[in-house]
């Protein structure tokens, strides 16, 4: 999950980012390990990206860096609907 080993295979798409909950501490349980953990739903309308493009476990960035990993990608007739973890940096 290296930056440099990513291939980008979208850029630049319109997208709601909205937190969906927090998840409790990171699963090492290490005392360096403060910050909980977050769920966050992306929204990618539906004539931004086509069905198949984005799968599980792909790295989303937004336009500030911070990089989620999408869990759940889920199409509905609205577009993309992405269930994601924000990454630590």
């Amino acid at each position: 999950m290296e930056p440099a080993n990513e291939t980008i295979v979208a850029t630049g798409l319109p997208a709601s980012i909205q937190l969906k909950k927090g998840k409790g501490r990171p699963d090492a349980g290490l005392p360096a390990d403060a910050v909980e953990k977050t769920l966050w739903t992306v929204f990618i309308p539906r004539g931004a990206a086509q069905l198949g493009l984005i799968r599980t476990n792909d790295i989303v960035t937004d336009d500030l860096g911070e990089r989620y990993q999408v869990s759940a990608p889920y199409w509905n007739s609205l577009g993309y609907a992405l269930q994601v973890e924000l990454l630590e940096p």
